[in-house]
């Protein structure tokens, strides 16, 4: 299973999360927590950063999510990715106290097609004052 989508997925949600005011980014025990002080979930989340081997990894690594979630104090969550986990991961999932909040499809390919049309012409500026602003 590839793993490089995930993470530039994990680089880029690090990034976005470090520009924000009380970041707390963690890695290890196969876990990527990207925390911060705003609160709103999806701003304050965990991720498993390789494929799952079995039911007991599994296990480990919902254990170590919530730990990491119980330690932040705003609300938070994690992200499974459902083509790295083991056969039965639902019932594992619901065992362990936790439940799907919102299910996503998978947003990688193999190649990108070109454009329907051409790209617009944008001029991309800061704004650094109100009458830019308008």
């Amino acid at each position: 299973m590839e793993t490089e989508p995930l993470k530039l997925f994990s680089s880029a949600w690090k990034q976005m999360v470090s520009d924000l005011p009380g970041t707390n980014i963690a890695e290890g025990n196969g876990i990527i927590s990207c925390f911060c002080d705003v609160p709103n979930l999806f701003f304050n989340i965990w991720m498993h950063d390789a494929p799952v081997t079995d039911e007991a990894h599994l296990r480990s690594l919902l254990k170590e999510g919530k730990a990491r979630s119980a330690s932040w104090h705003q609300t938070s969550g994690g992200i499974l990715r459902e083509d790295w986990l083991p056969e039965g991961w639902e019932d594992i999932l619901a065992d362990e106290g936790m439940a799907i909040l919102m299910p996503m499809l998978g947003m990688e390919a193999d190649a990108i097609t070109p454009p329907a049309r051409a790209l617009a012409e944008i001029d991309v500026r800061q704004i650094t004052d109100d009458e830019m602003a308008l």
